[in-house]
């Protein structure tokens, strides 16, 4: 992966020090890429994230996870690995060829499937569905595991599933050296932007926008439902996503603030609404994000995304979303929002109110809000939250009327440091 440079102008601005230690302070965005598995410390397995993995003999078609030539599909929501012969030697890891001892371990150094962040993982078991009368599903036969055997087995069934474990400190953030599943992006466009340009993630936003332009000065809640390609269901009418607006006092761009599926855009190729290249083949998004953060997405855990979005204020942003809206100007197939609307309004009332400051209160809040539930835990959930705490007002309430039953204020979330 390769970083975005700064402007020429940026680069030669000297004006704050942050932005000359950007490149170093984002290193730790490219320090989980493959690596000699002898030096992995496996301590860092034990308590690791599991990853469950399809595993299909060498001859085996699957429609849903093979391309009709026999290809495995890339980048699966369940990941899919062959036995031992890749269809792409260069491209994809195979499960009984590459897998590396180290002492009793065995390590696969990836990427797996294709995804840049299943990197030097540690396998723990094989095991394979066993199924009785009419299909029904009886439980897991165990074919192999870590602390029976030593030796793997020498082949698999046609299908079968493998337990993988990722160093634990993955389910805190995107790299070790800097937890926090927030993460600031300023496009090309804006270079000069909050964190200049590209994405930055983690503990280390604090440090990189302690010399950020600007102070929250005026706070928006906005909601829009998603466009379909169908008639819309009561599913559809009823599904409202919420971000947050911040208006900074420089007035040269708003910064938006969504709470979603954790590694929900690395995951879908960094497409988001809130950029201007979303369809075209690699966003300059995606090309930002750190390989550890090209991951599949989780729809039970939850991350923070802020975008910076160059239109200077409440007005520039209701005609952005009136453009991309289904009544607006663009073919329907470039629609990204049915029915926007900015739900509140208010006066930013936080004491302190700097970019360093606003990504320190999403850094606490994730790390005690990290759970994803569709009616508890959610990006309305979030807005409110963040509306609230922002602005001071006691009676804020989600948009939808679905959401507000189950509703239950975290404002205190944002105030403490994560443990």
């Amino acid at each position: 992966m390769t970083e975005p440079e700064l402007s020429p102008s940026t680069q030669a601005s000297g004006a704050s020090g942050w932005r000359e230690e950007l490149d170093e302070l984002r290193h730790v965005n490219l320090d989980d890429g493959p690596f000699d598995v002898s030096s992995i410390d496996l301590s860092d397995h034990e308590d690791g994230v599991q990853t469950q993995v399809k595993v299909f003999t060498d001859d085996f078609i699957h429609p849903q996870d093979c391309l009709p030539n026999g290809d495995v599909k890339p980048r699966r929501p369940i990941p899919v690995i062959r036995e031992s012969e890749p269809a792409n030697i260069n491209t994809y890891k195979e499960l009984l060829r590459d897998l590396q001892r180290v002492g009793d371990h065995w390590i696969l150094p990836g990427p797996l499937n294709g995804w840049p962040s299943l990197v030097n993982l540690e396998l723990r078991s094989i095991d394979q569905k066993q199924s009785g009368p009419l299909g029904l599903f009886l439980g897991m036969k165990c074919l192999w595991n870590c602390h029976d055997c030593r030796e793997l087995p020498e082949a698999l069934p046609e299908t079968c599933e493998a337990t993988f474990l990722s160093p634990s400190w993955k389910k805190k953030g995107w790299s070790k050296r800097s937890p926090g599943f927030v993460w600031w992006f300023s496009p090309s466009a804006l270079c000069g932007g909050s964190v200049g340009c590209g994405v930055v993630f983690g503990e280390n936003l604090v440090e990189v926008l302690q010399g950020a332009e600007g102070q929250a000065q005026k706070v928006h809640y906005l909601v829009h439902r998603y466009p379909v390609d169908r008639v819309e269901t009561l599913r559809d009418v009823q599904t409202w996503h919420a971000a947050v607006v911040i208006e900074w006092s420089h007035e040269k761009f708003v910064t938006l603030f969504e709470l979603s599926w954790l590694n929900g855009i690395g995951g879908y190729g960094g497409k988001s609404n809130w950029v201007e290249d979303k369809l075209s083949p690699s966003p300059e998004l995606y090309q930002s994000m750190a390989p550890s953060m090209r991951a599949s997405w989780d729809e039970n855990h939850s991350e923070v995304r802020c975008f910076d979005v160059p239109v200077a204020g409440k007005e520039e942003l209701l005609q952005f979303l009136e453009r991309y809206s289904d009544t607006g100007p663009l073919p329907k197939t470039q629609s990204r929002f049915v029915a926007p609307q900015i739900y509140l309004s208010a006066e930013v009332r936080v004491r302190f109110r700097s970019p360093a400051h606003i990504a320190g209160y999403l850094l606490n809040y994730i790390s005690r809000a990290s759970e994803y539930d569709t009616l508890r835990a959610n990006c309305q959930t979030f807005a409110t939250d963040f509306f609230a705490f922002l602005t001071g007002q006691k009676d804020t309430q989600p948009f939808s009327g679905i959401v507000r039953p189950a509703y239950s204020r975290r404002t205190h979330a944002f105030l403490y440091h994560p443990r």
